[in-house]
């Protein structure tokens, strides 16, 4: 138990969030995986094309994005309900066409290839935490490399950014605990919920495990009871906005219709 705290010390940790035990080494194969990753990623990416879609529900995202982004209602069609996922990814979309200044599909992909980077960083931050430098550098091969996650790259869709948030939820919640850590914690388990809405199934399932078997349990009350307030409020405001559009207090919703988009936006 001793030399297990002492692996997820993190005074062990630099400030760049590199750990201060890597042997020379690794610390050469780092950048190595690290760039070889961004040129197997940028190589996928650009084969389909920066601009080109042809996943099915990109066509939802964007349209829904639009909708946000020029602040107009969403085009309901002449007899069908065309939008049916959650507003977390259009609104991300919408925000970062703000940023750019266009409604461009090219930052889109470019946004992926930086999302794939960063849950790149946090795989290998967090098996360095329980696993020596070589597991956590295969740990970070693997990732980069995985077929199922350069797939979505390619596309609008949503798998790389709730990996990378997913990820962003683990790192936050077994991290030392900081004003700042606890807001970003309640932030991006907001956010994932927003994206794909079954994730907090997960994210139930993970804080339950470290209650469980954490031995330091005490330490992860605040931060967790923070965290279940700050989701209950938000889910509960998104239930009260699909009141006022549908007449039912709804507080997920992964399927619905024009009438859930309006009230979850």
């Amino acid at each position: 138990k001793s030399s297990y705290r002492a692996k997820v010390d993190h005074r062990s940790w630099r400030d760049d969030g590199i750990p201060m035990n890597l042997s020379s080494s690794s610390k050469r194969l780092l950048p190595i995986t690290v760039f070889m990753g961004v040129l197997v990623s940028f190589i996928f990416t650009s084969r389909g094309g920066f601009s080109t879609l042809t996943f099915g529900d990109s066509a939802d995202y964007l349209e829904s994005a639009r909708s946000v982004f020029s602040n107009e209602g969403f085009y309901r069609g002449e007899s069908t309900w065309p939008f049916f996922r959650p507003p977390g990814y259009p609104f991300s979309i919408a925000f970062l066409w703000e940023l750019v200044g266009s409604e461009s599909i090219a930052a889109l992909k470019i946004l992926n290839l930086f999302l794939h980077l960063f849950s790149t960083f946090l795989v290998f931050k967090l098996a360095s935490i329980r696993f020596n430098p070589r597991i956590s550098l295969i740990a970070t091969s693997l990732h980069l490399f995985n077929p199922f996650a350069l797939i979505p790259l390619n596309e609008v869709q949503t798998e790389t950014i709730t990996s990378f948030l997913f990820l962003s939820f683990i790192s936050l919640i077994v991290a030392r605990n900081t004003v700042f850590g606890v807001i970003a914690l309640s932030f991006v388990s907001v956010f994932l919920i927003a994206v794909r809405p079954e994730y907090l199934i997960f994210l139930v399932i993970t804080t339950f495990c470290i209650l469980v078997f954490q031995s330091d349990r005490r330490k992860y009350f605040t931060k967790i009871l923070i965290l279940t307030i700050s989701v209950i409020l938000c889910l509960s405001w998104w239930g009260f906005q699909n009141k006022k559009a549908t007449g039912d207090f709804i507080l997920l919703t992964n399927a619905g219709s024009y009438f859930l988009w309006n009230g979850s936006t």
